[in-house]
C-alpha cells in the first residue's frame, strides 16, 4: 500500500481511492491551553535555546510541506482535507479559522487549500480527544508513571482506529484525501486496502519505510 514519490494522479483505475498523508510536528499555536505549560517544562528540561530550535525545525518542516503540496497538481475539485485534532462536530470550519487566526502554519494551509475547493472534513472523535486532552495534563503532572505512558498509546491506538474508519466513511470513489497527521499516529494497520497511501515526503515514526 505504502508508496513514495510518485505521480499520484496516474492510476490505472480512475475511481480508486487515494490518500496523501504528511506526518506533521504540531506548532505551539496548535496547543491551546498547554502552549504556556509545554514551553515552559521544554525550557525547564532542555534550556530557551533548545525551544528556539525546536520552533525553527517545525518551520522548515513546514516550509517543506507547503513546496511539497505546491508541486503536485491535487485535483481541487475531488480533495478532501483531514487535519489531526479536528473533531467532527460541525464546526469544523470555525475551528480551523479560529487556530489560522492564532498563528497555526497548519491550518493557515488547510485554509489556503479550502479557498482553492479542497473540502475540509471532520477527522477526530471529540470524545476522545477530550480523553487525551486530561492524558497529556496527567503525563505532564506526572512524567514518570508508567501508567500514564500506557494509557497514552492505548489512546493513541483508538484515535488512528477512529480516524481510519472516518476516512473510509467518507472518502468516495475517485477521490484524493490529503491528511495532516502527528509523527507518532500510524493508520496504516487500519485502513481499507482499497486506498492507495502516499507519503510524499517521509513515513510516520513508528512506520517501517520498505
Amino acid at each position: 500500500m505504502k508508496i513514495m514519490q510518485e505521480n499520484i494522479f496516474d492510476r490505472t483505475e480512475a475511481k480508486q481511492r487515494v490518500l496523501i498523508y504528511y506526518p506533521i510536528v504540531h506548532t505551539l499555536e496548535e496547543l491551546g491551553q498547554l502552549k504556556e505549560v509545554v514551553s515552559q517544562v521544554t525550557i525547564t528540561q532542555s534550556g530557551q535555546k533548545a525551544l528556539e530550535r525546536k520552533s525553527a525545525a517545525i518551520t522548515r518542516m513546514w516550509e517543506n510541506i507547503e513546496k511539497s503540496i505546491h508541486d503536485m497538481s491535487l485535483p481541487y475539485e475531488t480533495l478532501r482535507l483531514y487535519q489531526d485534532s479536528l473533531a467532527t462536530c460541525g464546526k469544523e470550519k470555525e475551528i480551523v479559522r479560529d487556530l489560522a487566526d492564532q498563528g497555526s502554519v497548519n491550518h493557515q494551509l488547510l485554509l489556503t487549500l479550502m479557498a482553492k475547493g479542497g473540502l475540509l472534513t471532520g477527522t477526530e472523535s471529540p470524545q476522545l480527544l477530550v480523553k487525551e486532552y486530561d492524558v497529556i495534563k496527567n503525563q505532564m503532572n506526572h512524567p514518570f508513571e508508567s501508567s500514564a505512558e500506557h494509557s497514552g498509546r492505548a489512546l493513541l491506538k483508538q484515535r488512528d482506529q477512529f480516524i481510519a474508519h472516518r476516512i473510509d466513511q467518507t472518502l468516495n470513489a475517485g477521490e484524493t484525501g490529503l491528511i495532516f497527521l502527528g509523527i507518532l499516529h500510524n493508520l496504516e494497520n487500519y485502513l481499507n486496502q482499497d486506498i492507495h497511501l502516499i507519503y510524499p515526503l517521509h513515513h510516520p515514526a513508528e512506520t517501517p519505510s520498505s
